[in-house]
């Protein structure tokens, strides 16, 4: 299992009109944890490259297709500092 500990953010919703959610979530790619510190290592520096990028971050854009409690969040993920849309 990955575990990755330094994740914070913030979650805005209403109910009322879920459209106007809004989520920010910032990670550390230096806490991953994996069980196996090798690994961890591995992890951080190749594939997160920790080093040149020390944060991963998503900013919502928008929430759509909402059926009953289920949606989708579009937003930017910035990682290995490239920002790209996700869904």
């Amino acid at each position: 299992a990955l575990l990755i500990r330094g994740v914070d953010g913030t979650i805005v919703y209403d109910p009322k009109s879920p459209a106007t959610s809004r989520v920010t979530v910032n990670i550390d790619p230096t806490t991953v944890d994996t069980g196996i510190d090798s690994f961890d290592e591995e992890i951080e520096g190749q594939f997160f490259e920790a080093g040149k990028h020390p944060k991963m971050t998503f900013t919502s854009r928008g929430l759509s297709a909402i059926v009953g409690n289920k949606g989708q969040l579009q937003g930017d993920l910035t990682w290995r500092g490239v920002t790209r849309p996700v869904t």
